[in-house]
C-alpha cells in the first residue's frame, strides 16, 4: 500500500508504476519533443527580436497570420472540418494584414 500523498513521488519507480510507463511511451519521442520546444524557443526569441527592431504593429499581425496557418494544416493535414466561423476569422486576419501593407 503507498501511504505517500498524491503528487509526492516525483520519479517513477519502474515498468509497471504508471509514471514508470509514461517514461516508456516518451522515450521513443522525447528527442522530437525536445526539438519542437527549441524551435518553440527560437521563433519567440525572433519576434522579440523583430519587435525591438521593428514595426511592431506588423509584426504583430504577421503573428497573428500562424491562426491562418493552422487552420490551413488543420484542413489538409487532419481533414478537420472549416466552418463559417474559422473562415470570416481567417479572412479579417488577412485582411488586416492587408491593411497593414498599405
Amino acid at each position: 500500500m503507498d501511504h505517500d500523498a498524491p503528487g509526492a513521488r516525483v520519479l517513477p519507480r519502474g515498468p509497471g508504476h504508471p509514471a514508470g510507463r509514461l517514461v516508456e511511451q516518451l522515450r521513443p519521442i522525447w528527442k522530437v519533443g525536445l526539438f519542437g520546444g527549441a524551435v518553440s524557443a527560437g521563433a519567440y526569441g525572433l519576434v522579440l527580436w523583430a519587435q525591438l527592431s521593428g514595426a511592431v504593429a506588423g509584426i504583430a499581425a504577421l503573428r497573428e497570420t500562424s491562426i491562418v496557418f493552422a487552420a490551413l494544416i488543420g484542413l489538409v493535414f487532419f481533414k478537420e472540418r472549416v466552418g463559417p466561423i474559422r473562415i470570416v476569422a481567417s479572412t479579417v486576419v488577412v485582411a488586416g494584414v492587408l491593411l497593414l501593407t498599405l
